[in-house]
Order: structure tokens, then C-alpha cells, then sequence
């Protein structure tokens, strides 16, 4: 019902009360999602204790056990969303080292891939922020975005003023970013005129650019 709320009034309702609706709706989704799976796993080892003795044998069926099943399942749930969530706020870099056997004047370049930023009520301008501190941290040669930049509306990136955050993404090799499916779930066009207009970056639509007469860039849509 709290995401349903938001989702309905979601041009209407304030920015922060819909950020707090969003948030709190859908994890209580993905807690129902996983407790779900949980309850299925239920009913059919409950169906296989027919024929499986090990699994008879521990009496599911029993009300103490089913207490001990559906709470263990609580905490995994539980203990999985707060690591998920851990995980969210503490991005990880992985680094890969890629040799190319071509001659070029350029001989070392540090590309930094981002993908999936999902920019929107959730993914705000302060979770935005940090994703561009740490992406400049690497001192890149070259950034990428690939893909699903905006999560669904563009009114909360505008509210926010988010282009400022990704006007931060400097690199001497240039910023260039693609387009994913989210980005085309409303208003594609506008969303990807702001990216290319306000966020300033090089956004590539089934297109190709020499970089440095060095390499090519391609970008699908």
C-alpha cells in the first residue's frame, strides 16, 4: 500500500516524502518476495517428507518446528536486506587489467565502467554524490555509463539539480555514457536530451566516435 501510495501520487506528493515511500515500500516488497520463496521451499519439502524419510523424520508439520523454520527465515531475510543494503552504501571497485596488441600513441588509459546509477526518488542526488566521489577517486583516463542512468521519472533528478553532480565527471579522454531500457520507460527522449544537455555528457545512440585518432567509442542504443 506505501508504494502503491507513492506510485499513484507520484507527481504530486513532495520529494521527500516520496523518497521515505519509495524506500520503504519496496523493501517491504522484497521482504515479502523473499519470505515467498521461503514458504514455498516450505510446502514442498513438506510434499517430498511423503516419500523422503530424512525429511520426514523432522516432522515439519510440527508447530514448534514450523516456528523454528519461519523465524530462521525471518533472520536469513532480514540479515541478506541489511547486507544488501550494506552493500549499497559501500560500493566496491573491481579492477581488471586488459592488454590490447595494437599500436597506439596512447599507451596507458585507466577507463572507469559504471553501470545501473538509477538516478531518481531513490538513488538521490546525496547517493549520487558519493557514486561521483568515488568514481573520481580512481583519476580515470576515460569514464563510461553504460546504461539505465535515470531510473523512471525525471522530475526528482531536475528537482535536485543532479546535473551538477554529474558535470563532476571530468576525464581527459572525455565522459560518455548509453542509453539502457530504463531510460526509455517514460519520456526517453527528454531524459536523454538532459543527459547529453545538462549532465554534459557525450551520449552515444547506434553511433561511433575517434577518440584522440587513437581508438573508436561505440555506442548502442
Amino acid at each position: 500500500a506505501i508504494y502503491l501510495t507513492g506510485f499513484v501520487y507520484i507527481d504530486e506528493l513532495p520529494l521527500n516524502i516520496l523518497y521515505y515511500t519509495m524506500t520503504i515500500g519496496t523493501s517491504w516488497m522484497v521482504f515479502i518476495l523473499y519470505m515467498t520463496m521461503f514458504l514455498v521451499s516450505y510446502a514442498v519439502l513438506k510434499f517430498l517428507g511423503r516419500w523422503i524419510k530424512a525429511i520426514e523424520r523432522i516432522n515439519l508439520p510440527r508447530l514448534r518446528n514450523q516456528r523454528i523454520y519461519f523465524s530462521l527465515a525471518i533472520i536469513i531475510v532480514c540479515i541478506t536486506m541489511a547486507y544488501g543494503s550494506y552493500r549499497f552504501w559501500h560500493p566496491t571497485v573491481t579492477e581488471m587489467d586488459l592488454k590490447v596488441e595494437k599500436e597506439s600513441p596512447v599507451k596507458n588509459l585507466k577507463i572507469v565502467v559504471v553501470a545501473d546509477v538509477h538516478v531518481g526518488y531513490m538513488v538521490n542526488r546525496h547517493v549520487l554524490k558519493m557514486y561521483v566521489d568515488r568514481i573520481m577517486e580512481q583519476k580515470p583516463g576515460m569514464i563510461l555509463l553504460v546504461g539505465d542512468i535515470i531510473d523512471y521519472n525525471l522530475n526528482p533528478v531536475e528537482e535536485e539539480k543532479m546535473e551538477e553532480e554529474f558535470q563532476r565527471l571530468k576525464a581527459p579522454y572525455g565522459v560518455y555514457a548509453s542509453t539502457g531500457n530504463h531510460e526509455y520507460r517514460l519520456n526517453a527522449e527528454e531524459k536523454i536530451r538532459w543527459l547529453s544537455e545538462k549532465a554534459g555528457l557525450t551520449v552515444l545512440r547506434d553511433s561511433v566516435v575517434k577518440v584522440n585518432d587513437a581508438f573508436y567509442i561505440v555506442g548502442r542504443e
